[in-house]
């Protein structure tokens, strides 16, 4: 939708990520401190470089998950009639606003994009559920939210509007502890095209990726819809392109949060990894046994 100032408005999906702890990693620092020693400085570069290094890590991951599991993404599950326009219809565009301690990837919506939504959301979803994934292994933890709503690209890579908006408040006071929450309305979004009736190819693919995107997701005990980055699609098409001792190194990160938070009585950070936890306990023994 276009005014007459010439502002394009859109619909977007953007997922908002955000690295846990860095703030308290930066707790107390200021001005860049002259230093009377080179271990002096050594020390401070450890530092710094810790919590820069988490940031690009983030990033580079995003990119990594992106671009190899989109690759490969459906080659298995397409009926036959759709094979043979796949690389035709499975372009997609996601776009990256890199901010501080964490990352929005949004795609849009608009007929101009030359890309089918539904292709965006399948990339966002698995590269969100493996990086919080990922996280957990290396005790970097990120929680994200997902979200669908308008907004509008001011510049290149500078999406602003209710998408982001909604996206972050799922991020910072639904998501509470790591974890992917997605919004209602991306669910609604995708329970449409899984029943759209249609013969034509792209309304068949859509079905096809909506299902396989629905499948990638589970409710919550509180009711909120998240990534189940351990359930059986990830597990069955995903968890080959990570190591086999992910999730053991994940849910021992989980029991040594656990341990740190009883030990500080920290009853709400404890009561967030005990949920961590047993979601981890429910699907311990498939991955015991698969991966």
């Amino acid at each position: 939708m276009q005014d007459n100032d010439s502002y394009i408005f859109n619909n977007y999906v953007a997922a908002f990520i955000d690295i846990l702890g860095q703030q308290d990693e930066l707790d107390g620092c200021g001005l860049l401190p002259v230093f009377d020693s080179d271990e002096d400085r050594k020390a401070f570069i450890s530092v710094a470089r810790e919590s820069v290094g988490a940031i690009q890590e983030l990033h580079n991951n995003f990119n990594t998950f992106f671009d190899s599991f989109y690759d490969t993404q459906q080659e298995y599950k397409l009926p036959p009639e759709l094979e043979k326009d796949y690389k035709a219809i499975k372009k997609t565009e996601v776009k990256f606003q890199r901010f501080s301690d964490g990352l929005v990837a949004y795609i849009s919506f608009s007929e101009d994009s030359g890309s089918l939504p539904v292709n965006g959301l399948y990339s966002l979803i698995v590269a969100c559920g493996s990086l919080c994934f990922i996280g957990l292994t290396s005790k970097k933890p990120i929680r994200a939210g997902v979200d669908l709503a308008w907004g509008i690209e001011l510049n290149e890579n500078e999406l602003y509007g209710c998408v982001v908006s909604k996206a972050y408040n799922l991020e910072s006071k639904v998501a509470q502890y790591p974890r992917v929450v997605i919004g209602s309305e991306v669910v609604q979004y995708l329970n449409y095209l899984a029943k759209e009736q249609g013969d034509n190819l792209h309304t068949k693919y859509n079905r096809v990726m909506a299902n396989t995107c629905l499948s990638m997701l589970c409710t919550d005990p509180d009711g909120q819809y998240i990534v189940n980055y351990l359930g059986d699609y990830f597990r069955e098409n995903i968890a080959e392109n990570i190591d086999n001792n992910t999730f053991d190194d994940a849910y021992s990160y989980i029991e040594c949060q656990e341990n740190i938070y009883k030990e500080q009585n920290n009853t709400k950070l404890l009561s967030r990894y005990r949920h961590l936890k047993s979601y981890y306990d429910f699907h311990k023994s498939k991955w015991k046994n698969d991966v």
